[in-house]
């Protein structure tokens, strides 16, 4: 099910924490574009101790990440027995095991390091060029920033009528595959119509405030660039060049 490390933020005071908004966002793309091209185990190797670095300074714990490595055990489990099936290299079938969870390492640390005010900062800022051809752009941002925020919301929603169901004696461990379909069904259509109402009472909100796209926001929180922040983003764009000229 959703798991609370997941729909909760870490607030530890951390340099990864505090790391510019924009420049994680960009730190993180270019981290992902470096696995999917990596054709060697140099540039993994790379990568995971950036990533290691990062994690250490983020002050968090390394059971999170092997948390949501275990949501993934059948994806692995399914690559492995495919390359024994089509008679990989098990070479192969480590290379691919580790990408996976270089991924899924990566994309914990920047859920959790990263609070809805940061991403939404961030999104604004990057999109903010463009805002000079594209008049409303600033509604494609607001869309991208509010379905940010709404995941943790039905996430939390998901979970509290998934225990109701559980303490109304439904054994989910123990139940066939279709049965389990049909159960979900009766999660996801009022999780769905939970949904719908937040988001007429967040309308409504922003409508009594007089929310307007067009006027000049100021931001509460001023982020600045700090020597961390520069080195971590220019190492991973130094990663991702040696890896395309590798390729």
């Amino acid at each position: 099910m959703v798991d609370n490390f997941i729909l909760k933020k870490n607030m530890i005071i951390s340099r990864t924490n505090k790391f510019d908004p924009v420049l994680k966002i960009f730190s993180f793309i270019f981290f992902l574009v470096s696995i999917i091209l990596s054709v060697r185990f140099l540039h993994l190797f790379l990568l995971f101790i950036l990533l290691i670095i990062m994690i250490i300074e983020s002050k968090t714990s390394f059971k999170l990440y092997f948390l949501a490595l275990k949501k993934m055990l059948i994806l692995l489990c399914l690559i492995v027995f495919i390359g024994f099936v089509s008679n990989e290299s098990l070479i192969l079938i480590l290379f691919s095991i580790v990408k996976i969870m270089l991924f899924v390492f990566s994309s914990t640390l920047f859920m959790y390091t990263t609070s809805n005010k940061a991403f939404s900062y961030g999104i604004k800022k990057i999109f903010k060029p463009f805002g000079v051809i594209f008049k409303k752009i600033n509604y494609f941002v607001l869309i991208v920033t509010l379905s940010f925020r709404f995941f943790p919301l039905l996430g939390e929603e998901f979970n509290k009528i998934y225990k109701s169901q559980i303490s109304r004696g439904i054994d989910y461990k123990n139940m066939k595959l279709k049965e389990k379909i049909k159960i979900f069904k009766s999660i996801f259509i009022p999780v769905f119509m939970a949904s719908i109402k937040k988001s007429d009472c967040l309308a409504e909100s922003m409508e009594l405030k007089f929310y307007n796209l067009n006027k000049i926001r100021t931001e509460i929180d001023v982020y600045k660039w700090h020597l961390y922040d520069v080195l971590i983003f220019f190492s991973g764009l130094f990663i991702l060049c040696f890896i395309i000229k590798g390729v």
